[in-house]
């Protein structure tokens, strides 16, 4: 697959220069920018920092009150004794 794409000036100036600082050209250090940037596991790593930001910020829902809904939804009684540990 190829794609074609156009980049504001100042973001091609910025890769040119972090081009010609390694000894590359513009094409190669893009390329390689859109690796590191779609990697699996950069990409859950990502999410997983942005969840815990987001868990301090006091976004998202308590675990308690997401256990309960999956007791719910799995139709576990408030009684059922919990397995030996």
């Amino acid at each position: 697959m190829s794609a074609t794409i156009t980049i504001p000036a100042d973001l091609e100036q910025r890769i040119a220069g972090v081009a010609a600082a390694q000894g590359k050209n513009l094409q190669q250090v893009a390329i390689e920018a859109l690796e590191m940037i779609f990697d699996p596991e950069e990409l859950e790593d990502a999410r997983t920092l942005r969840a815990l930001e987001g868990a301090r910020r006091g976004a998202g829902r308590p675990a308690k009150e997401v256990l309960e809904e999956i007791r719910l939804l799995l139709g576990i009684s408030v009684d059922a004794k919990r397995p030996a540990q």
